[in-house]
C-alpha cells in the first residue's frame, strides 16, 4: 500500500469512527427522549461492525507491508 491509499484508508476510518459516535449520539438522544430506537440501533450496530472489519482490514494490510528501507535505489 503506497503512502497515499494509506492515508486515504485512515481518512476514510476517522470517518466512520466519526459516524458511529455520531450514530451512538442519536440513539442515546432517542432513548433519552422515550422515543423508538430500534432502527437507529441496528444502524450504529452495522457501522460499529463495519467499523471493526475496516481496522482489523487495515491492520492486516499494513501488517504485510513489505518493510522497504529509504537507503535502496
Amino acid at each position: 500500500m503506497n503512502r497515499s491509499m494509506e492515508t486515504a484508508a485512515r481518512r476514510h476510518l476517522a470517518e466512520l469512527e466519526a459516524r458511529v459516535t455520531q450514530q451512538g449520539a442519536l440513539v442515546d438522544g432517542l432513548v433519552a427522549n422515550n422515543r423508538d430506537a430500534n432502527a437507529a440501533t441496528r444502524t450504529l450496530r452495522v457501522l460499529e461492525n463495519a467499523l471493526a472489519l475496516t481496522r482489523e482490514s487495515l491492520r492486516f494490510v499494513l501488517r504485510d507491508e513489505p518493510m522497504v528501507s529509504s537507503a535502496e535505489p
